[in-house]
């Protein structure tokens, strides 16, 4: 099943965000919760409506006030371009850490090809790759997120704690960079960090959570996004504006 899946993305738009999954990969991921995991995925994708998952993801991106179309063809009589980069970047920040950190799934498509902009807003219309993350994995990246932006190191040594990774601690904070400085994107320093994790959990004898394959893939678009801006990001403070805003929307 996992070499029938993986097969699949070999040349198409997906095939060279998979170059993470380097060899020591599937030597620290259990093989059968690898074959649940790309079940998952492979079944979600398959189908041909998913009426829930888009709910989920219109209200977070109206609660958030986030100016995207979510699978809708809108036009601009304005240029095409008329949104800055900085703009942009901030969209796919926000829509990567607000499904995060207030979703059960995430819609992990974010490559750029998935994105038309427009004058002051933009269209998305991302493939139909849906995580729905265990939800042990779920609450343990949240901690360890809501640990190094807002400076809580006990969060984020706990999230690490429950996924066997507190030997990766500080390889992990190369792939947040600084909590308050600006951050550019490259997809070598992503699949150079990601391979890292993976010896280091090889060294230590530990395995690796098979959310990690999504969630690679959901980095990894965000990378190849961000990198073709070519620009710095303060990454920190478009997580901490989806924090307070998403916590002002519930009380409204």
């Amino acid at each position: 099943m996992i070499g029938s899946f993986l097969k699949g993305f070999q040349g198409n738009e997906w095939s060279h965000f998979m170059d993470y999954l380097s060899p020591v990969f599937f030597e620290v991921v259990p093989t059968l919760a690898m074959v649940r995991q790309t079940t998952q995925l492979g079944k979600t994708y398959a189908k041909l409506k998913h009426p829930t998952e888009e709910t989920l993801i219109r209200d977070l991106i109206k609660d958030l006030n986030i100016p995207v179309n979510f699978r809708m063809n809108k036009s601009s009589s304005e240029m095409l371009t008329s949104l800055s980069k900085q703009e942009k970047g901030r969209i796919v920040l926000t829509l990567f850490f607000a499904q995060l950190m207030h979703l059960p799934i995430a819609w992990i498509d974010l490559k750029k090809a998935s994105f038309e902009y427009l004058s002051k807003e933009c269209n998305w219309k991302p493939g139909a790759w849906i995580m729905t993350w265990d939800d042990d994995f779920l609450q343990a990246m949240r901690k360890i997120y809501r640990g190094f932006y807002l400076d809580n190191e006990e969060d984020y040594r706990d999230g690490l704690k429950t996924l066997k990774l507190e030997h990766a601690a500080e390889l992990f904070k190369a792939q947040f960079g600084s909590g308050t400085d600006g951050v550019q994107f490259r997809m070598k320093d992503f699949r150079e960090s990601f391979h890292q994790i993976f010896l280091s959990c090889k060294a230590a004898k530990t395995t690796l959570h098979p959310n990690f394959f999504g969630f690679g893939i959901y980095l990894s678009s965000l990378y190849e996004h961000l990198e073709g801006l070519d620009e710095t990001f303060h990454v920190g403070d478009v997580f901490r504006e989806i924090m307070a805003v998403r916590k002002e929307a519930k009380k409204a």
